[in-house]
C-alpha cells in the first residue's frame, strides 16, 4: 500500500476517534494527551493532573 494511502487511513482513524462519545469527558481528567496510532489500533495517552475537591479539600488524580 502507498505511503499517501497509510497516511490517508491514519488521518480517518484519527479522526473517528476524536468524535467518540464521551471523549471530551476523558479528556478533562487528562492535563496532556496524546493519540497514538500503532498499526490498525488507536490510543489516547496522557498524564492525570491533580483535581481538587473543593468541597472535602481533598486532592485527587
Amino acid at each position: 500500500m502507498p505511503d499517501e494511502e497509510l497516511d490517508q487511513d491514519y488521518r480517518e482513524m484519527v479522526n473517528r476517534f476524536s468524535k467518540q462519545p464521551g471523549l471530551n469527558d476523558l479528556l478533562e481528567l487528562y492535563g496532556q494527551y496524546d493519540i497514538v496510532v500503532r498499526r490498525s489500533n488507536i490510543y489516547l495517552r496522557g498524564t492525570l493532573r491533580k483535581v481538587k475537591n473543593t468541597a472535602n479539600n481533598e486532592s485527587s488524580y
